[in-house]
Parts: C-alpha cells; structure tokens; sequence
C-alpha cells in the first residue's frame, strides 16, 4: 500500500511539474528557435500556422508551428534534404523516416521538441512542423 501511495504521489509531482510551462511559454520556446520562420530557397511558404495547446488537469497538448511550401514539380524529395540539412545546422538531431520524410529532436528552452519534415509529391508541397512534448 505505501509502495502504491509513493508512485501516486510521484506521478502527480510530474502532473503538477509539467504544467508548471505554461502553453504560452511553450509557443514562445518555439518561436525562438530559427526554424520557426525558415523559409525554404526557391519554393513559395503557402501557410504557417502555429498553436499553444493548452495546460489543463491531466497531460498538457503540445505546442506547434508548420510551415508549407509550394515546390517545383519533382523536387519534393530534394527539398526535404533541404530542410533537413537546415535543421541539422541550426542544432536539431535528424533522422530518416521508415516512411519517408525526416524526424528529429531538439531541447530548446528546457523544453523537450520534436521536428517533422514530410511532403506530396503529387501536389508538390512540403512542410515542417516543430513541437513540444515529452521524451
């Protein structure tokens, strides 16, 4: 019963410690890191949408910025090594998907971040989105 009450009691200390960063302040981690406002040589950023999330009782929702581009045609995979390759640069750990695309990591402000690097070919679109969440 005690072994019980000892891993409650630790699992609401991480609760309450996770909600400590504000949703604000997770955008704002974002938004500092130099891939927030990267735009890609050559293709035309159609949509940049961010979010807050939000810090509520139970599992705060990440934070989030996407970026898209519109790409010449047949140069989506190209342009993913591109933005990986950027990413790289400015300190993200990057790896290639089992499916296509790239994936990565970074700490930024404290804050636990992932990078998703992912296009269509067909539609000749690429975009990035950076994220909060936990390891």
């Amino acid at each position: 019963m005690k072994r019980l009450l000892g891993i409650l009691v630790t699992v609401a200390a991480a609760l309450v410690l996770a909600s400590c960063v504000s949703a604000a302040d997770r955008l704002e981690a974002l938004r500092s890191d130099p891939m927030a406002d990267y735009d890609l040589p050559n293709a035309l950023l159609v949509r940049a949408t961010e979010t807050a999330g939000h810090i509520g009782p139970g599992v705060p929702s990440d934070a989030a910025l996407r970026r898209t581009f519109t790409v010449a045609e047949g140069t989506v995979l190209a342009e993913l090594d591109v933005i990986a390759d950027a990413a790289r640069s400015e300190g993200w750990t990057i790896e290639e998907g089992a499916y296509g695309g790239y994936s990565g990591d970074k700490t930024i402000d404290g804050l636990f971040s992932q990078i998703r690097i992912t296009g269509i070919d067909s539609d000749n679109l690429v975009w990035f989105s950076l994220s909060t969440g936990d390891k």
